[in-house]
């Protein structure tokens, strides 16, 4: 009995492990310019497995706006502040993203509330803040773990003094339905040979 027990529990670790790549995608200011600032045309960053980094520079009260494209087989389930750098101590930039390409909403029509949006400063220094959008939730935002599609995302300082902030966006990929039967089925033909 105790080496079946070792082999479900090896079958079933390797089902819920999927080995992420180091690579990343990234958007990083200092390298290739300033992100976007109109709503209508973000920047686009196509994310890869693994971390996935947009880092940000403001130098005034700056809008940046972009994309995110997460693609077939695969979710982002984290969301991880790597960086927050502004002279004020106590200051917070805003986040805000829905469902869709584009925004639905101008910037200053956060009432409506078709934006989800958070609040990020250096209290949040390492921190996944996915599970914080829930805060100021919005019915055209999905929610963590975010599916394959298109996320518009909105990143604001709140305070016309420079601020820097460096964000993770961690891309897994999910097992496909007839992969993990692929898996199982070797293995409980395995187990039940092994019984007779």
């Amino acid at each position: 009995m105790k080496n079946h027990l070792g082999l479900h529990q090896f079958v079933l670790g390797s089902l819920l492990f999927v080995p992420a790549s180091s690579d990343g995608a990234s958007i990083i200011e200092d390298i290739v310019g300033d992100i976007s600032d109109l709503p209508t045309a973000p920047t686009i960053l196509t994310l890869t497995e693994g971390p996935n980094t947009v880092s940000a520079n403001f130098l005034d009260l700056d809008d940046d706006f972009f994309t995110l494209i997460v693609p077939n087989g695969t979710a982002l389930t984290s969301i991880t502040l790597l960086s927050y750098n502004h002279p004020l101590l106590g200051n917070e930039s805003f986040l805000g993203y829905q469902t869709g390409s584009t925004l639905n909403e101008a910037p200053a029509d956060l009432e409506r509330g078709e934006i989800s949006f958070i609040l990020i400063g250096e209290d949040d220094r390492g921190m996944d803040i996915t599970s914080r959008f829930s805060e100021n939730p919005s019915p055209a935002s999905a929610s963590f773990p975010l599916l394959s599609g298109s996320y518009a995302f909105w990143l604001n300082e709140t305070d016309d003094l420079p601020a820097s902030v460096s964000l993770n966006f961690e891309l897994e990929t999910i097992p496909e339905p007839h992969t993990t039967l692929l898996l199982i089925l070797p293995a409980a033909i395995f187990l039940q040979r092994k019984r007779n």
